[in-house]
């Protein structure tokens, strides 16, 4: 029996980012159920009431979703905002991400869904296949310790330490006949996003709650492996804006083409599933902007950045290269260009920073 797969797409209503995500995916897959949750507005302040002033990008989403759903024929496209971000599982770090999850789940299993892949707004579909698919499913079905899949491309900083934490486990998948390797993440069980066998979860009574760190360990003396898809096929939006406690930090990229990245040239499901680790900075580009190299998806923390880079020395011996691209272009200058959009804004982040401690200082003061 076919499998039946849905996309959750989950996050913070800042539009640019939900319409280039819609927008790969409904490209990508044509049969598929969406869900699309968004989690809150976004304020000037962050601290709401009378003196902070609301963006109604949710508005804006949900006028999106309706246009997409008659332009592509699509009745099985749902769209749901949760707009109190101090409702169930609230913590200051994932906000109301988790009750969004927690949404998802349960119109998946209303729907008789197997497998509900999860997808963050600042995210991209970059592949989608019936390879895919089969893939995950031989995954799920004939290895009884994985309930979730890393969908995910590999970043060079970010899991510079790939070799020292994964564990490989050869399977031969029955789609091509082909041995493979899959690699288990030894330290984790779970995940925040990816693909999540549904059927497994009900019977593991499975609630997203707390946070990653406390799923990921407690799964994990469960005895169960984070899995990594044999072909990634979700890209992240490197230097994304973060949201915290209702305000955004830093500027949304302009979305000025159909999607933020593409495919770099050679890049196809056939290479990625013969060869690892994909690199995503190898592997996706930046489509009409500026990205610095390494690739980082969250705040524009030096410290924790610096780290990173020290993890990549000490595991490969040398530092990574450093540099920004533009689809086929490359330069190591700051700023990359004086007419195209890039990311990080370093010189913006450090001019409005004594302002943003100043707003968090005010803003503890006033939620006391």
């Amino acid at each position: 029996m076919q499998k039946k797969f849905c996309h959750l797409i989950v996050g913070f209503s800042i539009f640019e980012y939900f319409k280039n995500i819609i927008n790969s995916t409904l490209t990508l897959d044509n049969a598929s159920d969406i869900i699309i949750v968004t989690t809150g507005n976004p304020h000037i302040f962050g601290w709401g009431g009378f003196f902070d002033y609301e963006f109604k990008e949710d508005i804006k989403i949900k006028k999106y979703v309706e246009e997409v759903k008659i332009r592509f024929k699509r009745n099985n496209i749902s769209y749901f905002n949760l707009n109190n971000l101090r409702k169930g599982n609230y913590n200051k770090k994932v906000g109301a991400l988790y009750d969004a999850y927690n949404l998802g789940f349960e119109i998946a299993k209303k729907n008789n869904i197997d497998y509900l892949n999860i997808m963050q707004n600042d995210s991209q579909l970059m592949f989608w296949s019936k390879k895919i698919k089969q893939s995950i499913d031989e995954i799920f079905t004939n290895q009884d310790d994985i309930f979730y899949i890393f969908s995910g491309f590999l970043r060079k900083c970010a899991h510079a330490d790939f070799y020292q934490k994964y564990i490989e486990r050869e399977i031969i998948f029955d789609w091509n006949k082909k041995k493979k390797k899959i690699y288990l993440n030894s330290n984790d069980g779970y995940g925040d996003w990816g693909v999540y066998d549904i059927k497994k979860m009900i019977k593991m009574e499975f609630i997203f709650k707390n946070n990653e760190n406390y799923l990921s360990k407690f799964y994990l003396n469960k005895g169960f492996y984070m899995a990594i898809s044999p072909v990634p096929f979700v890209g992240l939006i490197p230097w994304p804006v973060t949201a915290r406690k209702g305000k955004i930090n830093g500027t949304v990229l302009p979305l000025k083409k159909k999607n933020y990245l593409i495919l770099g040239d050679r890049i196809n499901e056939d290479n990625l599933f013969d060869n690892e680790p994909a690199w995503e900075e190898d592997c996706i580009k930046s489509n009409g902007w500026w990205s610095l190299k390494p690739n980082w998806a969250t705040d524009i923390n030096l410290i924790t950045l610096f780290k990173s880079i020290k993890k990549f020395k000490l595991n490969h011996g040398k530092y990574p290269e450093i540099y920004f691209s533009n689809n086929s272009k490359k330069t190591k200058f700051y700023p990359p260009s004086l007419t195209e959009p890039y990311r990080p804004q370093l010189f913006k982040f450090l001019l409005f920073y004594p302002y943003n401690v100043l707003i968090r200082l005010i803003k503890k003061i006033i939620l006391k």
